[in-house]
């Protein structure tokens, strides 16, 4: 599983990203140049008029797709979850590296960014600790990026766990 979470940008309830690869049904005329036409802007417009919680499938081929449930978090901040076990390990990592290119390409955007493939830290709350709660890690995630003071804020990593800048603001913690 992979989640991820970004703050609400002002005057919405949703999240925006610049992936332009395809046009969704209602944007499908020749003029449509707003930021509702590309996919991730019409994915943010529908996650601003939830009321609740939205599931969205991706798919890779028409027998492998990766599920996406965004989720508001008391935080402030939207909750992205990815499900990871239904997709081969090279589906698996092209979702790790577009979700971490969406970090370092929104450092002031990003709270944290964990992706745990094998379910070793499924059972921690990593909502708490990118709501800025002070916890003792005792095992890493196979990528675990947080803000610079949530990660801060963490004790009790593993003696093999190092720290690196990911970007500006944002702290990548690793080794298991």
């Amino acid at each position: 599983m992979t989640s991820g979470s970004w703050p609400r940008p002002s005057g919405g309830r949703g999240s925006t990203s610049s992936n332009p690869d395809s046009t969704p049904p209602s944007c499908w005329t020749p003029r449509a140049s707003t930021s509702a036409c590309r996919p991730a802007g019409r994915v943010a417009e529908l996650v601003g008029l939830s009321l609740g919680d939205l599931t969205l499938k991706w798919w890779f081929t028409a027998d492998s797709d990766v599920v996406c449930g965004i989720a508001y978090s008391g935080y402030g901040w939207e909750k992205h979850t990815y499900f990871l076990d239904a997709l081969t390990a090279r589906e698996a990592d092209a979702v790790a590296e577009v979700l971490l290119g969406e970090a370092r390409a929104r450092p002031a955007e990003t709270v944290a960014l964990v992706v745990d493939r094998t379910g070793w830290t499924a059972e921690f709350d990593w909502e708490a600790v990118a709501g800025g709660a002070s916890a003792a890690v005792p095992r890493v995630p196979d990528i675990l990026v947080l803000a610079g003071r949530t990660a801060e804020a963490l004790s009790g990593l593993p003696a093999e766990a190092a720290r690196s800048v990911f970007a500006p603001g944002l702290t990548l913690l690793s080794g298991r």
